[in-house]
């Protein structure tokens, strides 16, 4: 290699001995620039690997294709919610149907936070939503589940009626789960989709007090 300049499979984060995940955290920083910027359509990889210092080919080593760096930069996103909403799942200083509560308004903040951060990245969740479905099947399992952790302690504290916990959880989070969609959050004030969100949870948190659901409400 001639001194001052590096071989194509080379990046300058790779030259300088940087470890492959440090590349890839690069990549994604990169990436999540342009798609922000210009979007996930007009995002070439020649285009981020320009950003990274590297060559269209070397880049491959790492993600195989854009869509793959979106999945990975998505589900690192999602990753942070869920760590940030299970705290808010199990803060017993709180009432479980409060605790509920937050769990969607955090959520439903962080989405709209992140709506209106990036004019064009409805792009890219919707690419994500319909090309690795996984990522975003895995993140509402992963919710619903905090639903009914939580569900379960308004049960034990005889805050809920007594009822099949997974099942509610599963009716709670698609009763929901549509407050969170670009689309609205975008097409809407902020401030009327937050209220349409209370209106429901008011409504879903009184039927979890009320009970049965599940099994239980079909043996009636």
């Amino acid at each position: 290699m001639a001194e001052g300049r590096l071989d194509p499979g080379e990046t300058a984060a790779s030259a300088r001995g940087e470890p492959a995940d440090a590349v890839r955290a690069q990549i994604l920083r990169a990436a999540q620039a342009r798609f922000a910027r210009y979007g996930f359509n007009k995002t070439t990889m020649a285009e981020i690997a320009a950003d990274c210092g590297m060559s269209a080919a070397n880049i491959y080593r790492y993600f195989d294709g854009k869509g793959d760096i979106a999945a990975v930069g998505t589900g690192r996103w999602l990753a942070a919610l869920e760590t940030e909403l299970e705290g808010l799942a199990d803060d017993a200083a709180r009432a479980p149907a409060e605790r509920l509560r937050r769990l969607v308004l955090a959520k439903l903040e962080a989405m709209a936070a992140l709506i209106r951060s990036a004019p064009h990245l409805d792009e890219l969740i919707d690419h994500v939503c319909s090309a690795r479905e996984e990522v975003v099947a895995s993140h509402r399992l992963a919710v619903r589940a905090l639903y009914a952790r939580v569900i379960r302690a308004g049960q034990r504290a005889g805050a809920f009626a007594a009822g099949d916990a997974d099942w509610a959880a599963a009716a709670f989070d698609a009763a929901t789960c549509g407050f969170f969609h670009h689309s609205l959050l975008r097409a809407q004030a902020a401030d009327k989709v937050r209220a349409e969100a209370e209106a429901a949870l008011a409504l879903l948190i009184a039927g979890l007090s009320a009970g049965p659901y599940g099994e239980a409400a079909g043996d009636g």
